[in-house]
């Protein structure tokens, strides 16, 4: 559930947390939000920052006030869910535009050290989680665990150990910007052709390829993200 805030801009964390459990479908519309001071006491905030959070997303759409009763989390079309979600992707674009450079830097060179050390079981394995991805997307949910396996297990691929702990440290903030990016319509769908050319380079152990098609692939996603 929520967790004790510790970053700079407390407001901004307190209303991805929450934001997160309405994604995940642990704060339903109608449930009514625990008060201000329930949720300060457990983030181990302000409420004044609770309260900050709170009207942040009253102004996205995801809760609503009721003057006496509570704040409530808000029924959402898909249209209205992808909007709120494009708005609180420009508000962490700073710290995504960072992560890009991050992922560039490392996960080109993953790509083709994966191509030259991949062994059968690496490449069916990361055959078998593109397989579930496609499955995933044709049946109309977002990929996002099967998009993550994917850059793990190409960083297993590598056979560089201390390469994999790395993506996994920073596997956190991965998965933010993928759940972001992922949200964007044909996003997906994109996603999973884009990681079978990877993955066609690696089979055909060409490093240059693989490298150029995870290059191409990070850049397409940031510019669905932030456009040109």
């Amino acid at each position: 559930m929520l967790e004790p805030v510790k970053k700079r801009r407390l407001y901004e964390e307190i209303m991805f947390q929450i934001r997160g459990l309405i994604m995940d479908g642990r704060f339903l519309p109608g449930d009514k939000l625990p008060s201000e001071r329930d949720l300060a006491t457990t983030l181990g905030v302000a409420r004044s920052s609770v309260r900050e959070a709170i009207r942040a997303l009253e102004l996205l759409g995801f809760l609503e006030s009721r003057q006496g009763e509570g704040t409530f989390i808000k029924s959402h079309s898909g249209t209205e869910m992808i909007e709120s979600l494009a708005l609180l992707i420009l508000k962490e674009k700073d710290t995504l535009d960072n992560l890009f450079e991050v992922r560039e830097i490392l996960e080109c060179e993953t790509a083709r050290l994966a191509a030259e050390r991949a062994s059968e079981e690496d490449l069916e394995r990361l055959e078998m989680i593109l397989s579930r991805a496609d499955k995933t997307v044709k049946e109309g949910t977002i990929p996002l665990t099967e998009d993550t396996e994917f850059h793990y297990a190409l960083a297993e691929a590598s056979g560089n150990e201390i390469l994999v702990r790395v993506m996994h440290t920073i596997g956190d903030f991965i998965r933010k910007g993928k759940e972001g990016s992922l949200t964007l319509p044909g996003r997906p769908q994109k996603s999973v052709k884009d990681h079978y050319e990877i993955l066609y380079a690696v089979k055909d152990q060409d490093g240059e390829r693989a490298r150029e098609a995870m290059r191409n692939h990070l850049k397409k996603v940031k510019t669905d993200l932030f456009g040109e």
